[in-house]
């Protein structure tokens, strides 16, 4: 087995670990689930983002016609059914948001030395609905409940 087929099957592992590990979304071991995630979101991180990680001194006027096609790593975690933008979505929605931060975030730190993947509207688009959700949750008003839904409408998308 080559080293790239190696990495593909390695992220498809973590990715099904992690979906399974959302979907239990039992009080039982919360705590051991939520640090395991945050494992995974770096590992995970480091596999969809560590492709476009580049030396500081890159010209990137010239890299910007072609910076669709190098920027795969988000799509990526949605061909693997690993959607964040929506995972994020489910989760406000099912109450479950305080697992599915701490993971996203370890995931999402990953991109730091990736200004292609940060420049993508999909890593756009979900740093915006976790400032949202930010808000939503740092506001006096906040108080946790299935119903208060700002993912609706053009909130969030």
């Amino acid at each position: 087995m080559n080293s790239y087929n190696f990495g593909v099957h390695l992220l498809n592992q973590l990715a099904a670990k992690t979906s399974n590990m959302i979907s239990n979304q039992s009080p039982s071991g919360l705590e051991k689930r939520t640090m395991s995630l945050a494992l995974l979101g770096r590992f995970l991180g480091f596999l969809v983002f560590s492709p476009n990680w580049h030396e500081e001194n890159i010209d990137w006027n010239k890299l910007k016609p072609c910076i669709h096609s190098l920027d795969h790593g988000l799509n990526l975690l949605e061909s693997i059914s690993l959607p964040l933008s929506r995972i994020i979505h489910d989760s406000w929605d099912g109450g479950y948001i305080f697992l599915v931060i701490p993971w996203v975030t370890e995931l999402l730190k990953m991109s730091k030395w990736d200004s292609i993947s940060q420049s993508s509207m999909t890593f756009r688009q979900i740093l915006s609905n976790l400032r949202l959700i930010q808000s939503a949750t740092s506001s006096p008003s906040f108080r946790p409940c299935p119903d208060q839904n700002i993912a609706s409408g053009s909130s969030m998308q």
